[in-house]
């Protein structure tokens, strides 16, 4: 399965998805979300809303699922939210969980 086509939402992480999303050099968003997350996650379910966003590919990443991914991307803590263009970072953050500022983050991909 690949990634979302209407994109605007926040799905689990496939590594499949994640690839096609870069080769279509799509914006991308990684959440690394684990139980501290609570407050980010529903901040980035708001912020993911608007429509300016419903093309992009949003996937939540477990903290400690993908340690190779969380590696490479040297993630540290959860709560991390990462952005690409395609195959380029961005911009990150980390505990932020201010609507405006993370539709600030997003936008930085488009």
């Amino acid at each position: 399965m690949g990634c979302s086509r209407s994109g605007g939402v926040w799905q689990h992480y496939r590594i499949a998805a994640l690839h096609e999303a870069i080769n279509r050099n799509m914006s991308i968003a990684l959440h690394f979300d684990d139980e501290s997350c609570e407050k980010q996650k529903a901040a980035l379910e708001i912020a993911i809303g608007d429509a300016k966003f419903k093309k992009m590919g949003a996937y939540r990443v477990q903290m400690k699922s993908e340690k190779a991914l969380e590696k490479e991307l040297k993630i540290t803590a959860a709560c991390t939210v990462v952005v690409f263009k395609g195959s380029e970072e961005m911009g990150r953050s980390v505990g932020e969980s201010d609507p405006q500022r993370l539709r600030l983050l997003l936008s930085q991909s488009l």
